[in-house]
């Protein structure tokens, strides 16, 4: 099949959740057909890594937008979108150039399918012609947009994410029916497009994980060990962070002041650099790491203490994977099919939080078991594998099936050119 590759960035390195979902299922997909690939990139030293998809694609084009590093641009990008009836991330992603280039690929090749890795592309669904449409959605952005707002202590912020929030949510009611197939990454977020968009049929792939590199190891451990994983230039991530520098660690430092705690991932948060120079000897900086199994294999316990967000979180996959022990909290939790207690402890409030820590510090023999559960998980329904498979079953049926494109009609709130 020739398949158009539409992504909101690039995904390679796969070093985080949302470059790990779509460059395992891009590399897949590569294995057996050809690949269009378009993507988005909000920083320049991206570009750099355009030969290696380009290794395995037929054409790999990457197109700049705003990101937060350019920050003036990023704010009057956000202040302009105040005016518009699409959401701000969708807006950001519309380019001309990317247009005419997905115009052109959609003209001059026989696509098969179009794959649109996030709904945020939905705009460019004129611009495929009659070749069927597949959305994955990592998340429900309107329920990520909701939560992040849940938790901001500034009025402004969270009046700016409300209003994205309802943004968004109308335009998945008006674009989830407009594909040929939808696809979440677990059964919650099926259950709520079914009732945003008032869908029946939605396909659910969740995410994985690669068995073979997240694996367990004989590695000793280090006593009293904590790590957290995750890049914190994501508002998610960096009110996860935050909460347990807040709520959590105060609590676990007052019963155990050998606690150590390892924060991996890009962008250390303001709070957590403050509290590294008060902590030294508990807190970790390691910064942005090419390899995060090091840091898994020797901690003792894995933390995921996720207060917003939506989809299901791959550094919970990993950490199943691996064997660990896993602390997280139902959002955290989400879509991943296991049971707390069992093969995970859940914990929403920072008292349970840091009680449940120290009494599986205390107890290895349980965190053991519990992380040896986690990876039978693993093997039987999260590996990359397996879920290549369901892939390849959805679009040979989306090419042999390949229904008449839908009626789109943008009328005067779609977006402009930029």
């Amino acid at each position: 099949m020739n398949i158009l590759f539409l992504s909101t960035e690039n995904p390679y390195p796969p070093d985080h959740g949302h470059h790990l979902r779509t460059y395992h299922v891009l590399r897949h997909l590569a294995k057996m057909n050809r690949i269009f690939f378009v993507g988005f990139s909000q920083n320049q030293n991206d570009l750099k890594y355009k030969a290696h998809l380009e290794s395995f694609c037929a054409s790999v084009d990457i197109f700049p937008i705003p990101g937060r590093a350019q920050k003036l641009q990023y704010i009057l990008s956000a202040l302009r979108n105040l005016f518009s009836a699409w959401p701000f991330s969708v807006h950001r992603y519309f380019r001309r150039m990317a247009a005419q280039r997905i115009s052109e690929i959609a003209k001059d090749e026989k696509i098969d399918v179009v794959h649109f890795d996030m709904i945020h592309l939905a705009p460019y669904l004129e611009m495929v012609g009659n070749a069927p449409a597949v959305a994955v959605n990592h998340n429900v952005e309107s329920l990520r947009l909701l939560r992040l707002a849940g938790v901001q202590k500034h009025l402004w912020k969270r009046l700016f994410l409300l209003l994205q929030y309802q943004k968004m949510r109308n335009f998945e009611q008006r674009m989830c029916g407009k594909f040929q197939r939808l696809i979440t990454v677990s059964e919650t977020d099926a259950d709520i497009f079914k009732t945003v968009c008032q869908l029946q049929e939605i396909s659910v792939i969740p995410n994985g994980v690669d068995a073979d590199f997240f694996k367990p190891s004989c590695t000793s451990l280090v006593p009293n060990s904590l790590v957290w994983v995750g890049g914190m230039a994501s508002p998610y991530n960096l009110d996860a962070v935050d909460y347990f520098l807040d709520e959590i660690f105060p609590k676990l430092y007052s019963a155990q002041t050998q606690i150590k705690v390892t924060f991996v991932g890009n962008a250390p948060t303001a709070k957590l650099q403050r509290q590294k120079i008060r902590y030294p000897d508990n807190i970790e900086i390691a910064g942005y790491v090419d390899d995060v199994r090091p840091y898994i294999k020797r901690a003792s316990l894995f933390i995921a203490p996720m207060r917003c967000g939506s989809g299901t979180k791959i550094k919970v996959l990993n950490a199943m994977a691996m064997g660990k022990a896993i602390i997280t909290t139902a959002i955290g939790a989400e879509g991943i099919k296991a049971i707390p207690g069992r093969d995970f402890i859940l914990a929403d409030t920072a008292k349970e939080f840091a009680e449940q820590t120290l009494h599986l510090l205390l107890h290895p023999e349980i965190a053991k078991i519990m992380g040896q559960n986690a990876r039978e998980i693993i093997e039987q329904t999260y590996d990359w594998r397996v879920i290549g498979q369901t892939m390849d079953v959805i679009y040979k049926d989306l090419r042999e099936s390949a229904p008449a494109a839908p009626d789109l009609k943008y009328g005067r709130s779609a977006p402009h050119y930029v």
